[in-house]
């Protein structure tokens, strides 16, 4: 191997192999290690993605695959509106390269949609008053949410700041604080609290992960702290949405931000699925107070058909968009305006965008409600469906793809829906595997999640991502998350996979 090959590989030993499953999630500076909880979402990561390959020769080949693990969304047309402006763009003159902050007609638009969602930035409102205070220079365009997180974490946080996310979560989030010499806190949700982030008790998370930074690192010349807090609106994977009945929580938040200086990244890239309107997420820069604390993300990934296209955008005090522009540019130049194009079709206050809007979401809500209960019955029993249309459909669609009669009557007795955690809107549940453990077939005795995902991965071909992966860490619970983005038949063959699997289980 050449020289200068091998001097990459001995500062990036991993670079050696060629990688099986996700890249490299990255790691901390200065050889130093994850922090304990984010080591151990790390090690369940790598062994969802990488390690469960190991076993593929373990499967009987016949078996089908079973894959409960994607994050994406249900097989849908994109969003019209979003692709006609793609094409209308494509018709122009492509020659000159636009700015790193965007085409400000595009961030316009943007702009327009916003102040018709109700976004205010009360610091500006006097001075431009028809506008709730909101100017292009509050917006940036990024590649995904995704990449916005990233810019933003690249922004705010020094060595050793704390980022706190809810658990369990989208752990990916978890590495980019640790990767920037910073720190992601796990603070658990809990049934008590409907499953939604409980402000006094952050309050006294926050209070005493302050005092231990102060007291660990006082011979810094600065004091590292709590800098932000992510608000997944809603929430991922639980699908919690915050919304107007949650007006108390929401300001309580906000007003916590302000008092302890940190900033909530409100991410809203789950809000046009929430179920109803009743329940949809309401973005906190919509309060009308504090709108510095809040910097808002939002795309096209998870709602609009669009995942592959990787579009995002920014709202947040115009000091930070400037410092995101900043970057972009030394990143890659200027923003490509394909991706912009797709966000005004999205994320436009036209008469137009809200008809289409409306039929559209309709069609995509009706549907995520249809699998969702359609798991619930294959995991509770068709009983548990009180609408007696609902169950009908639902009934006939399990029958259609199985004649176990016992699945259809009884579900899956063994597992059973993480209790009161109805989503309001995304496309995930937890399942509860907790009887399971202990119980053995073969080689394999199920005693933690691993070695419920390496059983279920061997002997059935089912992958899922498991509890630990997610942040979500229990002494007495074996945990798996799955999507209901699959078509019903894929759902019904899983689960009567999980049902064989199960049943031979001793």
């Amino acid at each position: 191997m050449e020289k200068i090959i091998q001097e990459i590989i001995n500062n990036e030993p991993f670079l050696k192999k060629k990688a099986k499953g996700i890249p490299f999630l990255g790691k901390r500076q200065l050889n130093e290690q994850f922090s304990e909880k984010i080591f151990i979402v790390n090690d369940a990561i790598d062994f969802c993605s990488r390690k469960t390959k190991e076993y593929n020769n373990l499967i009987d080949k016949n078996l089908p695959k079973h894959s409960f693990s994607s994050g994406d969304p249900l097989k849908s047309k994109p969003f019209y509106p979003c692709i006609k402006e793609v094409k209308k763009v494509l018709k122009e003159p492509l020659y000159s390269y636009p700015s790193a902050a965007g085409l400000e007609k595009h961030r316009k638009i943007i702009m327009n949609y916003l102040i018709k969602e109700g976004f205010v930035n009360e610091k500006n409102k006097e001075m431009i008053p028809f506008t709730n205070g909101l100017t292009i220079d509050n917006i940036a365009f990024t590649m995904s949410t995704t990449h916005a997180y990233n810019l933003i974490l690249e922004t705010i946080l020094k060595p050793y700041d704390v980022v706190i996310v809810p658990g369990p979560n989208y752990s990916f989030f978890d590495f980019v604080p640790e990767r920037l010499m910073g720190f992601c806190e796990i603070i658990d949700l809990s049934e008590d609290d409907d499953w939604k982030i409980n402000v006094a008790k952050l309050k006294k998370f926050i209070n005493k992960k302050n005092k231990e930074l102060k007291e660990k690192y006082k011979n810094l010349n600065y004091v590292p702290r709590v800098k932000a807090f992510l608000n997944c609106n809603p929430s991922n994977p639980l699908g919690k949405s915050l919304g107007v009945k949650d007006l108390k929580l929401l300001n309580d938040l906000i007003e916590l931000a302000n008092k302890y200086n940190f900033f909530i990244i409100d991410d809203l890239v789950y809000r046009d699925i929430c179920y109803s309107e009743s329940e949809m997420a309401v973005p906190m820069a919509t309060l009308g107070k504090h709108f510095s604390n809040v910097i808002t993300i939002n795309g096209l990934s998870k709602c609009y058909g669009l995942a592959a296209l990787r579009a995002g955008f920014v709202v947040a005090d115009e000091v930070i968009i400037r410092q995101l522009q900043n970057k972009i540019f030394q990143q890659m130049d200027s923003y490509p305006i394909i991706q912009s194009a797709a966000l005004i079709g999205a994320f436009n206050n036209s008469p137009y965008r809200y008809k289409y809007y409306n039929k559209y979401f309709k069609k995509i809500r009706g549907e995520y409600v249809f699998r969702y209960n359609l798991v619930l019955a294959l995991v509770s029993g068709i009983d548990i469906i009180k609408d007696k249309k609902l169950k009908k459909r639902i009934s006939k669609t399990i029958r259609h793809y199985t004649n176990d009669s016992e699945l259809i009557k009884d579900g899956i007795k063994e597992i059973s829906l993480l209790p009161n955690c109805k989503p309001n809107g995304g496309f995930f549940v937890l399942l509860d595997f907790s009887l399971l453990k202990n119980r053995t077939f073969k080689n394999i005795t199920i005693t933690d999640d691993k070695k419920l995902l390496q059983y279920f991965y061997i002997y059935k071909n089912v992958k899922f991502l498991i509890g630990s992966s997610l942040g979500y860490f229990t002494d007495d619970k074996l945990i798996g998350r799955i999507t209901f983005a699959l078509s019903p038949q894929e759902l019904v063959e899983s689960f009567v996979a999980i049902k064989e699997a199960i049943q031979q289980l001793q």
